[in-house]
């Protein structure tokens, strides 16, 4: 199994946050707005 790489994402107008993964998935991946802020934390780490 590849690891997951979490490349550059982008903020949404609406506060969300649009993930892009390398390898890419299928489906979006959206971090909702209210957890947003603690995976940007998160990714600090």
């Amino acid at each position: 199994m590849k690891p997951l790489i979490i490349l550059p994402f982008r903020e949404q107008d609406n506060g969300k946050l649009k993930l892009e993964t390398q390898p890419s998935h299928s489906e979006d991946i959206v971090i909702g707005k209210d957890k947003a802020a603690a995976f940007k934390r998160w990714l600090d780490r």
